[in-house]
């Protein structure tokens, strides 16, 4: 009997010693040792994958969305993690690239943040399958997107992958986290499994500002307007040199009054002209209207001039005419002016004759008029 306990007794204890080494292979010390979603400045939604919710391809966690780059996956959940369950995404007989994404708001533009996976491993007869894990810090959902900032990609086979951790400077409100996996070649059933994701703010690192295009406004001088001053056309008169007639008489010359007109008014307009990429630019264009000098002219003096001519004893004669360069008259009246001397010198030639009468008949009648 004591032989057949002894037996038991040595039995349970291998049995034990196995457990705890298998125990160690599964779930790495640092995994069990510390629960990272238990952080508080953790920021991703349902860390632990605590529960599933039907999805494209199967289930995936809560909070979580599947994306698929190639193959035709299954996503579904598994107990293979630290704290089951987790998720478990596998192809049997196919590859793919594949894995999972949550959009985290509430971030701070500017502010550093690291994104960490604490359970990525793979069963699979092959040796090799991809793990990476990334932030896109744009808040993008395009997993092939150029602005995703990727952790290095682990391909061994082991439990525990402290690399799998990246960093990225937020750069709108939101930003989101990424895990993919790549499995390039198909050995049967290949699995990956997958749990822990979190998203933390690192404070020590300062705030920075969010990378953005400052537009330089480019304002172009208004040019000030040009004042016209009004400038006045002064009408210069000619003198005239007095006309002395052939018998001395003077005929005054006609004197021109003269007129000072301005040219007008100056108008000032200005014509703003905006621009795209913005410029205004404006023009003073003086509207200058000129009015005609019109000068007030006198018409010339005319003089005329009686030339009288004593009588001699005994003869009669007609006093002169009068001469040609005694009257100043404008060429276009010739005729009438012809008319005029004519009778004047009629008048001039009775008077004179009636007078010389009048004293002949006071010298034949002794003093007597006739």
């Amino acid at each position: 009997m004591a032989t057949k306990a002894g037996t038991s007794a040595a039995r349970l204890a291998l049995a034990a010693m196995l457990l705890a080494m298998l125990a160690g292979e599964l779930w790495p010390r640092g995994v069990v040792a510390e629960d990272i979603c238990a952080d508080p400045r953790n920021k991703t939604f349902n860390c632990q994958f605590d529960s599933f919710g039907p999805a494209p391809g199967g289930s995936v966690p809560k909070g979580w969305w599947p994306f698929v780059i190639s193959g035709a996956p299954a996503f579904d959940q598994a107990s293979d993690t630290p704290k089951p369950p987790s998720l478990r995404i596998w192809s049997d007989g196919g590859t793919f690239v594949a894995g999972i994404y949550q959009v985290v708001r509430g971030i701070t533009p500017g502010a550093t943040y690291e994104a960490f996976i604490g359970w990525a491993v793979f069963a699979s007869s092959g040796d090799r399958m991809g793990r990476v894990i990334g932030i896109d810090p744009r808040g993008g959902t395009d997993p092939t997107a150029s602005s995703i900032v990727w952790s290095p990609e682990v391909w061994e086979k082991k439990r525990s992958n402290p690399e799998l951790r990246v960093r990225a400077v937020a750069e709108a409100d939101s930003l989101t986290v990424f895990v993919r996996v790549d499995h390039p070649a198909s050995y049967g059933a290949d699995q990956a499994f997958l749990d822990a994701v979190t998203l933390v703010q690192d404070d020590s690192v300062p705030i920075a500002p969010p990378a953005s295009a400052t537009a330089t406004e480019t304002s172009t001088p208004v040019p000030e307007p040009t004042t016209v001053e009004p400038t006045a056309v002064v009408e210069t008169p000619t003198a005239a040199l007095p006309t002395t007639l052939s018998d001395g008489a003077i005929a005054s010359p006609g004197t021109a009054t003269p007129s000072v007109t301005a040219t007008g008014t100056p108008t000032v307009a200005l014509t703003p002209t905006p621009s795209p990429s913005p410029t205004g630019t404006a023009a003073a264009t003086p509207t200058v209207t000129a009015v005609p000098v019109t000068p007030t002219h006198t018409a010339p003096a005319i003089v005329y001039r009686l030339v009288e001519t004593p009588l001699a004893t005994g003869s009669v004669d007609l006093p002169k005419r009068l001469s040609a360069a005694s009257v100043s008259a404008p060429p276009g009246n010739r005729a009438d002016w012809r008319l005029f001397a004519g009778g004047v010198a009629i008048i001039i030639g009775a008077s004179a004759w009636w007078g010389a009468k009048h004293l002949r008949g006071r010298r034949l009648g002794g003093g007597k008029t006739l």
